[in-house]
């Protein structure tokens, strides 16, 4: 495409009103990110539910792959205790191999 092409008052006014829309988006983004922030904050420290988990599971539950998620989760632990020859729940296992002094 030429550049001149760019330079009509026709082809900024779209560009330009292409780039509004956009901002517009990513402004409700933004706002939307903002809100789903403070909610997983709330309802963690008012339930006392990890905000990491909470994250987790609302997301989860808003793609509907709770059986992926579960079968990935299989697939990490099989492997990770192949790897490392620990097993979930051995003791110090959420200590990252520190030691409880």
């Amino acid at each position: 495409m030429s550049s001149a092409i760019l330079t009509t008052p026709e082809a900024k006014r779209r560009i330009n009103g292409a780039f509004r829309d956009i901002s517009d988006v990513l402004i409700k983004i933004e706002a939307g990110r903002d809100t789903i922030k403070q909610i997983i904050a709330d309802f963690s420290e008012e339930f006392q539910i990890d905000k990491k988990q909470f994250r987790k599971m609302a997301m989860t539950y808003h793609k509907g792959n709770f059986g992926e998620a579960t079968k990935q989760n299989e697939e990490f632990e099989i492997m990770y205790e192949t790897l490392t020859g620990e097993r979930a729940g051995d003791p110090g296992d959420s200590n990252n191999g520190e030691d409880d002094e």
